[in-house]
């Protein structure tokens, strides 16, 4: 799916599997569901999300994925501006014991050099800077974009329902692996044994928007 000076493209799961912007590729690899289930380690198979209406100002698709007795059924809007709203349901096949669950988004270190969170401090700049050398861990936040002077990538949830955490601190782990930055939203922490689908809405958008002058 195209827009204004952005190309995103999907896999098996409802998440962007390559984002491109200004020309270049922000990902280092897709952005995916990890964790583990019953001891072994989700790997993710589908035939990929399909497109099921095209318009101007709107593009629809969905798809099916399935993993350790897990399946991933999710739909995708992608406004007109770039921004992308993935609602995606984790339905156990019978029951499922969730050792862990994250969604992982990878970043290459080149293009998210910058870290910034919503909400701040009212007079404080404290939640926009430089990406710092040991990461990032945190509460929950509804919104993070990472990214350098050029261009970015932001992802943004209304609230943490369905999140299940040993401690409040851990819901976002942003760290420096390789030539990759790891922005990953740790889902389940705690063990959590399914018997009834979790259902989740998630936002994407690549940065610019629109054509910014080098002097704004």
């Amino acid at each position: 799916v195209a827009c204004w000076g952005r190309t995103y493209k999907w896999g098996a799961l409802p998440f962007p599997a390559s984002v491109l912007t200004r020309q270049a590729e922000v990902l280092s690899g897709p952005i995916t569901l990890v964790g583990s289930v019953g001891g072994r380690q989700l790997v993710w198979s589908g035939a990929g999300c399909k497109v099921t209406s095209a318009r101007p100002s709107l593009a629809k698709l969905a798809g099916r994925a399935q993993a350790g007795g897990l399946t991933c059924d999710g739909t995708v809007a992608v406004e007109y501006d770039g921004m992308i709203r993935s609602d995606f349901k984790l339905t156990p096949v019978r029951q499922a014991s969730v050792d862990n669950l994250a969604l992982e988004i990878p970043l290459k270190a080149e293009y998210a050099r910058y870290l910034y969170c919503w909400p701040g401090r009212w007079g404080k700049s404290s939640n926009a800077g430089a990406l710092p050398a040991e990461g990032y861990r945190g509460p929950f936040k509804p919104f993070f974009w990472l990214g350098d002077e050029a261009r970015g990538l932001c992802w943004f949830s209304e609230s943490d329902r369905n999140f299940f955490h040993a401690r409040e601190d851990e819901a976002i782990d942003i760290r420096r692996e390789g030539q990759s930055v790891i922005f990953r939203v740790n889902l389940i922490t705690q063990p959590q044994t399914l018997t009834k689908p979790l259902d989740y809405t998630f936002g994407f958008q690549a940065t610019p928007v629109k054509p910014a002058r080098p002097n704004v």
